[in-house]
């Protein structure tokens, strides 16, 4: 099997990797089965596409030249699949003449943004959600804000995305984003969606939320209940100018286009976005699962199952589409 290049996501780093999901990380699940693999690629855990793009191909150039080898397959998670992307389109045209990327996976990938972006970014234009001015927006969006407001405070310790790839990753930068970066021929794109809550009672526990939301964060639960709701519900949000009485005076609001119902997201990113056919991704299915949604929050999704699953695509796409080797 060729080797597989395991890439990070945003405020990540490779070690990322090593953490254990149902009692076995992805790292070991890897090297139990004898499969050559590279996850010691560090890009900027906040950086921009296009500068990871370019630590991608010194990584991916170095690993071809050491181990000798011509192909690869691409494991991204989150923004991972992004910089990966950006990678393919401005460095690999050159690079392929020495190695070939064969396929590209996405874990939890909001190749389409995420509103929780959205609400981070937009957030500072008020500084505080207590604000007046959001006194009478839809109680969804209140709460979109609040936890992006609470969110910040995150990022202190490291817990939270920031610049450039937090506004890369709203809904407005990743339509900016799509419109430069195509999908790139002879490499297969697919997509993995998460599904956070995993027993379907409409309420994300505290087992639902790890690791994503660490079990030190107080009221883990409740936050991951809470970010669930709204980004579920929230399908993009904007700034509306509002008049006063009379309309002597107007005044920006924040408004929201919402669901009906709460979609299916894994916490970070909506299975929509995930699966984005414009991109060029199709759908992961295989085992029996036909729609590519798979029961874990965005970290959750890497796991040795999910890897289990790829290995056994790369060989069935191997005798299938023996060309693409």
């Amino acid at each position: 099997m060729e080797p597989l290049a395991l890439i990070h996501g945003t405020n990540a780093q490779s070690k990322s990797w090593e953490v254990q999901i149902l009692g076995e990380s992805v790292v070991e699940r890897l090297r139990t089965r004898g499969v050559p693999f590279e996850y010691r690629i560090d890009l900027e855990p906040n950086g921009s596409a296009e500068r990871n793009a370019r630590l991608l191909s010194e990584n991916l150039n170095e690993i071809a030249w050491s181990w000798g080898v011509q192909n690869f397959h691409l494991v991204t998670h989150s923004k991972g699949a992004t910089d990966s992307r950006a990678y393919l389109q401005l460095y690999y045209p050159a690079d392929k003449e020495r190695f070939r990327i064969l396929s590209l996976y996405s874990l939890g990938t909001p190749s389409q943004g995420t509103t929780l972006s959205d609400y981070s970014v937009l957030v500072r234009l008020w500084g505080n959600p207590a604000d007046e001015r959001l006194l009478s927006v839809d109680p969804v969006v209140a709460r979109g804000l609040l936890d992006a407001y609470t969110g910040s405070w995150l990022g202190i310790v490291g817990l939270a995305p920031s610049d450039p790839a937090l506004s890369l990753q709203t809904t407005w930068g990743m339509e900016e984003f799509n419109k430069k970066y195509k999908k790139q021929a002879g490499v297969c794109y697919y997509s993995i969606a998460g599904e956070a809550d995993t027993n379907g009672n409409k309420t994300i526990e505290s087992f639902e939320a790890t690791p994503l939301i660490p079990a030190s964060v107080v009221f883990g639960s409740l936050l991951g209940d809470r970010i669930y709701w709204v980004l579920g519900r929230t399908l993009y949000v904007t700034i509306q100018e509002v008049p006063y009485a009379f309309g002597l005076r107007r005044y920006q609001r924040l408004t929201a286009i919402l669901a009906e119902e709460s979609e299916p997201n894994d916490l970070t990113s909506r299975v929509e976005s995930v699966h984005c056919e414009s991109c060029g991704f199709q759908r992961f299915v295989t085992g029996g699962n036909s729609t590519g949604v798979y029961y874990y929050n965005h970290s959750a999704l890497k796991n040795p199952l999910i890897m289990e699953r790829i290995l056994e695509r790369i060989a069935r796409d191997a005798v299938e589409s023996p060309g693409m080797r």
